[in-house]
């Protein structure tokens, strides 16, 4: 496993930090804004991969909101900005984890998987993306199967993301604790 001095881990995660919230305040909403100027009903337009799962009738309900423009949007947005935002939440998360879990685990297996929840969100929203691409061209005759998948990688994706928020703040929290004691015990 490579080995990092804690400057160069702060540098890196900073770094990762600033892309993240980066995708995520800016550039993100931004597709957003993008997909609600070209709709053909402004107003009740949001993205599938804000859900925590979709039925039929609510992937078909928001892809007929955004018109033809605006499904055109979302899907031109899927494929670019999109497939780069996943990238930046799974390596901030695992890095995050990979660096809490070295100081409070031995067990290099153990720390591995803590790392890869995030990879494995990442991966299904991936998946989540080309499916709603598929629903997007198959738009307005929405198949089931797609439907269902798409629900489906979205549904793991949130749990898997949230599952690594989760680690993350119960990981900061130990790690507080255990700083703290040794201070306390140090004196």
């Amino acid at each position: 496993m490579v080995s990092m001095n804690n400057r160069a881990k702060w540098i890196v995660w900073i770094i990762l930090l600033f892309i993240f919230l980066y995708l995520s305040n800016v550039v993100m909403p931004g597709i957003q804004d993008d997909i609600i100027r070209v709709a053909d009903k402004p107003g009740c337009v949001s993205s599938l991969d804000t859900e925590f799962g979709f039925t039929k009738e609510v992937a078909f309900n928001h892809l007929d909101c955004m018109g033809r423009a605006g499904r055109s949007v979302y899907d031109e947005s899927r494929k670019s900005k999109d497939s780069i935002y996943p990238v930046s939440y799974g390596l901030f998360f695992s890095f995050t984890l990979f660096s809490l879990s070295s100081l409070l685990f031995r067990k290099r297996s153990f720390i591995f998987i803590l790392t890869a929840i995030p990879v494995a969100g990442m991966l299904f929203d991936f998946f989540e993306n080309e499916q709603i691409g598929k629903l997007i061209a198959q738009f307005p005759d929405l198949k089931d199967t797609t439907v269902t998948l798409a629900s489906a990688g979205n549904i793991a994706k949130w749990s898997f993301d949230y599952l690594s928020i989760g680690l993350i703040l119960a990981l900061s929290v130990w790690v507080m604790v255990r700083t703290i004691k040794g201070r306390h015990s140090g004196q």
